[in-house]
């Protein structure tokens, strides 16, 4: 089994809330998420955080979360 964990940290120093960050449509955890999809390589796919608020974004796309 094939398993990508996208960590996901909340304390970012340099870029605040990097994760929130909005290129183009979407913010930067939705393009990491998106592409790790596209790529067909996985089985399965989590976001490793410890911001709880990021559930939002991961159920959207119907990815596991692990706080």
């Amino acid at each position: 089994m094939n398993v990508c964990m996208i960590p996901a940290r909340r304390g970012s120093v340099r870029l605040r809330k990097k994760n929130y960050l909005k290129i183009g449509n979407y913010s930067v955890l939705e393009i990491a998420i998106l592409k790790a999809i596209k790529s067909s390589v996985f089985d399965k796919i989590v976001v490793n955080t410890d911001d709880p608020s990021l559930e939002k974004i991961t159920s959207k796309l119907g990815i596991d979360i692990y706080l």
